[in-house]
């Protein structure tokens, strides 16, 4: 979620300085796009030159290729690029940057803006930019050269690719084969080796798809909107979780979990140009890791460790519902299972609901009006054709509970509480249910979620519980 803060130029350069661009990005993004560059005095126009000019730089150097593109066309609508106010760098980093992410978007076919002819920029700068090198003395210029070639290549047919390779701990039945992929574009080629690493056993793949990518384990898309978590590794991962299914179901019959970004303890990226020269690459490690918690046995449990899981299968032994329901999901979630989880969440929504609104009449003597409430009523009953004749033909007689988005309205009717808690519990119940995420997984539209919208859930769920014990404390 982003969390727009309007800060100082100076912590914008110093984010900047620290490489923090993603949290640069989080502050300032959507208010430098609000506001631009305001020219009514002369500190405001420092301020805002400043920050969207590092945002441009932030927003490239994190792989935000789209969004740099629009902090660019947004800075030079106020001030354009041979104003005096730009050094020399300036501009060979403007054009370096929007020459990447314009070839980015052209080879991913990514529209910038109505009208924008994409080639016709990149050749635009491929023309201006030595220029802007020969005066600042810049003779070598690798990113400019390699883009160029890049280009040049794939306008005479040579597909770009990249392969990606990273290690899972699950041993297949066979030592090393390399799955030729032609006939299912974009991928080309699937190499699957066994490996020892360490002291555990697994399997080693490496993925070859045609197509370009920002070649960094840490990448997490070209549109800051849509970012996730190691990107890059998804397409690969489609393809190896379906090779896993298939042996599964056609051999061992076994329970094989999907493999996620976040599970994978390394990741070697590697973009080629459509000839097979080297573009960039980079080999990750990802500390944080779930499988890595797998390959290492943690000491044995002490005493006092054992007598405090003692005390905590007590105390969660009678859990009501909603909890259980949280907690499954949780785990469910750990185990890379993000559909299954989201969908407990989606449960565990209702149930959290349902449990503290029984609390909340009990502690208030309503039950009786809480039964009558939730009692099953016609779909049809505030029709006038229903209202005159019952069983009049054309009058359905279907029955439905209420919706628990009408809970707090009866929380609020009976006085339990005020209408700002209404608006607030209101606000969360519709938050956490994300009904266009839910209606396109519910209905078919959708085959994954992600991590991101799933502990976005989960975290709204939290505060909702949260809002419920708060006002429950006023009637104990």
């Amino acid at each position: 979620m982003d969390t727009e803060i309007n800060i100082s130029a100076e912590k914008v350069m110093e984010l900047y300085n620290e490489k923090k661009y993603d949290e640069l990005m989080d502050k300032m993004y959507l208010c430098a796009l609000d506001d631009g560059v305001r020219m009514t005095t002369e500190k405001l126009f420092t301020e805002d030159f400043i920050t969207l000019k590092f945002l441009c730089f932030a927003a490239y150097l994190a792989g935000y290729y789209y969004d740099c593109l629009v902090l660019i066309k947004k800075l030079f609508s106020f001030i354009p690029l041979e104003d005096p106010i730009y050094e020399p760098k300036d501009r060979v980093y403007f054009a370096e940057c929007a020459l990447e992410s314009f070839w980015y978007c052209y080879i991913n076919n990514i529209t910038v803006c109505k009208d924008c002819d994409l080639e016709q920029w990149i050749n635009r700068i491929l023309d201006l930019a030595p220029n802007y090198y020969d005066k600042c003395n810049q003779e070598k210029r690798p990113l400019y050269d390699n883009v160029k070639k890049i280009f040049e290549l794939s306008k005479n047919g040579h597909v770009p690719y990249y392969s990606t390779s990273f290690f899972v701990p699950f041993s297949l039945n066979f030592e090393k084969y390399t799955f030729n992929l032609a006939d299912a574009p974009p991928f080309k080629e699937m190499t699957a080796e066994q490996e020892v690493r360490g002291s555990v056993e697994g399997t080693k793949f490496s993925v070859v798809i045609e197509g370009f990518v920002k070649a960094d384990s840490w990448w997490k898309g070209p549109i800051w909107k849509d970012r996730q978590e190691l990107i890059v590794a998804i397409p690969a991962l489609n393809i190896v979780n379906r090779l896993l299914l298939i042996i599964a179901e056609g051999d061992t019959k076994d329970f094989v979990p999907r493999i996620r970004p976040e599970q994978l303890s390394s990741i070697d990226i590697h973009q080629y140009m459509g000839n097979g020269d080297s573009y960039h690459f980079c080999n990750g490690s990802m500390f944080g890791a779930q499988f890595i918690r797998k390959w290492f046995q943690r000491s044995p449990y002490e005493q006092s460790e054992l007598q405090k899981l003692n005390q905590l299968l007590i105390e969660t032994y009678n859990y009501p519902l909603y909890a259980t329901l949280f907690h499954q999901a949780q785990n469910t979630m750990n185990a890379g299972l993000y559909e299954e989880s989201i969908m407990l969440f989606f449960s565990c929504i209702e149930a959290t609901v349902h449990y503290w609104c029984g609390q909340l009449v009990r502690a208030t003597g309503l039950e009786k009006d809480y039964e009558d409430f939730e009692e099953s009523k016609h779909v049809c009953r505030n029709c006038s054709l229903y209202q005159q004749d019952p069983k009049a033909k054309g009058v359905s007689s279907t029955t439905l509970p209420p919706s628990i988005r009408m809970y707090p309205r009866f929380l609020k009717k009976c006085k339990i509480i005020n209408n700002d808690q209404e608006k607030r519990l209101l606000k969360l119940i519709i938050q956490s249910q994300n009904d266009s995420l839910r209606n396109e997984l519910m209905h078919g539209k959708i085959e994954r979620v992600n991590l991101l919208q799933v502990k976005g859930c989960q975290k709204n769920i939290q505060m909702m519980n949260e809002f419920f014990a708060s006002i429950m404390k006023k009637f104990e």
